[in-house]
């Protein structure tokens, strides 16, 4: 019965072990899960926001071909094509800093109104002439041809006096106005700004002018300071698709792991059951063949560890019980 009792104490404590062993295991495994989803998402993140910012560059240099081009207002229809062909972008929008109008302002009194202005001149010119040539002219169907040159002229003027108002007037979409913290604090520092919200990643890349460095593809800004920041271009990415395929990996990672978790804890019991209670067991069947009265039983436990050194004490009581028994048997053999 007392045998018993211990032997069912030791698969207990078996059971027990394997627990304790399984329930470290599962701690760690999910913390290294946990740690390993985070370093692939920091990864990810990393890698969109490097081929963001390429992205953004490229943003800006065919903002400044269209410029080149004057043909600015095929931006928006440039950004759609963006978002279509590119997989996860969602939105596109240039910010424009306050430096872009004072440089448009710029470059329009130094080159496009001198223009205008100087064809008022040549028309008011032409006017004079045609005025004088009028007063000298009595053939009717002259003066008519007269009169409608100077109609002519008297509209380009009008036209060129338009076209001035127009270009010192700076039209801004209020799409591309800075509405934001973010917005403005890009502007100011002239640093790159991340932000990742669940599957959203938003983007603001500056435009920082180098005008040591302006090529014929890049394009350049006259007129301002080397640093200056002129503009952001701001994006926002859709990451389910990376969150998803990271929750998959995740998952089949964690599947593996355990499998192998499974398998240390099947290795690390087989490796207790052979190392321990091959050899409790072994002590309690010595134990219950003595109890039975076999005084021969002895235990034959190899090693230098705790186990052999209790093998060692049960067959030193084992031979002094046999030593007894066997006084006494001689004892009551000589009474009777």
């Amino acid at each position: 019965m007392i045998t018993n009792n211990i032997s069912t104490r030791i698969g207990r404590l078996n059971l027990k072990m394997i627990i304790a062993v399984g329930a470290i295991l599962i701690v760690f495994m999910s913390v290294d899960m946990l740690f390993s989803i985070k370093s692939s998402r920091d990864t990810a993140l990393h890698e969109v926001e490097r081929w963001s910012v390429l992205l953004a560059e490229t943003v800006r240099v065919s903002m400044n071909t269209l410029m080149k081009e004057d043909k600015m207002d095929a931006r928006f229809g440039m950004f759609d094509a963006m978002r279509e062909e590119i997989p996860g972008l969602e939105k596109v929008r240039v910010i424009r800093g306050e430096k872009v109008n004072e440089l448009f302002l710029k470059v329009r009194e130094k080159k496009e109104i001198p223009r205008e202005q100087k064809a008022i001149d040549n028309y008011r010119k032409k006017i004079e002439d045609l005025n004088a040539k009028l007063k000298t002219t009595q053939n009717a169907l002259e003066r008519k041809d007269i009169e409608s040159e100077l109609s002519d002229a008297q509209s380009g003027i009008a036209s060129a006096e338009k076209k001035i108002q127009e270009l010192r007037t700076i039209k801004t979409d209020p799409n591309e106005l800075p509405n934001g913290d973010i917005d403005r604090k890009v502007l100011n520092s002239g640093k790159p700004e991340f932000l990742a919200e669940g599957d959203k990643l938003r983007v603001w890349a500056p435009y920082v002018a180098h005008t040591k460095a302006c090529g014929s593809a890049g394009g350049c800004h006259v007129g301002v300071e080397d640093g200056t920041v002129l503009g952001a271009v701001n994006m926002e990415f859709s990451l389910a698709a990376v969150n998803s395929e990271m929750r998959k990996n995740a998952f089949v990672e964690a599947g593996v792991k355990m499998l192998l978790g499974a398998a240390i804890i099947g290795c690390l019991v087989l490796m207790i059951n052979i190392v321990v209670i091959k050899n409790i067991r072994l002590i309690l069947d010595s134990l219950n063949k003595l109890g039975s009265g076999d005084l021969r039983e002895r235990i034959n436990i190899k090693g230098k560890d705790e186990m052999q050194d209790l093998a060692q004490g049960f067959n030193s009581v084992a031979e002094r019980f046999s030593a007894i028994i066997t006084q006494i048997r001689k004892v009551t053999g000589d009474v009777a």
